[in-house]
């Protein structure tokens, strides 16, 4: 059985997703119940609220700004796996292709990321560690070497928020 049950009480078809089943509120709620770093945070910090961080520090177009935003929306029906386990299973990758195709297609969206929602995400991913994660030489060694050009960004996270509103809010200011 490939289909899940959504928030809303849609049903989503992972092995054929289809835009019909996708919707705003649903991405929102579901991101905002998965936690970043596999819940390896000081405080909670949902993928949600990284979308939104993205979203905010993302150089470019109301276009981009959105890109940004929705980046991960995909993750909302299949979760968050830790890279090191989508390296080890890729066909994690395969689905959540499928399932960010029509999220594009529902919401107008190019299907390849530009450049500038890349290097945002990365900002992103470097700049919450940072503040978010207990540091180690090994783990810090690993991110130098994967991202040496990577610089953390100041702009404030946006934790002790309620994600889903926040989400909802900046999806809502990007598209009207």
């Amino acid at each position: 059985m490939s289909k899940i049950a959504t928030h809303s009480g849609k049903i989503l078809d992972l092995a054929m997703p289809l835009q019909d089943a996708i919707c705003i509120e649903d991405i929102a709620h579901h991101l905002s119940h998965i936690n970043r770093f596999n819940g390896a945070t000081s405080q909670p910090y949902s993928v949600a609220a990284h979308s939104v961080y993205c979203s905010w520090i993302v150089q470019g177009n109301r276009n981009t700004k959105l890109s940004a935003l929705m980046h991960d929306a995909a993750e909302a029906y299949v979760g968050d796996t830790v890279t090191p386990m989508k390296e080890m299973i890729p066909q994690i990758r395969h689905f959540e292709q499928g399932i960010w195709l029509a999220i594009c297609q529902k919401f107008d969206l190019a299907p390849v990321l530009n450049e500038n929602v890349k290097k945002a995400d990365v900002r992103a991913l470097v700049t919450e560690r940072l503040r978010l994660c207990a540091r180690s030489p090994e783990i810090d060694a690993l991110y130098e070497e994967r991202f040496p050009f990577a610089q953390p960004h100041d702009h404030p996270l946006p934790v002790g928020h309620d994600s889903k509103d926040l989400f909802l809010y900046r999806y809502e200011e990007l598209t009207i």
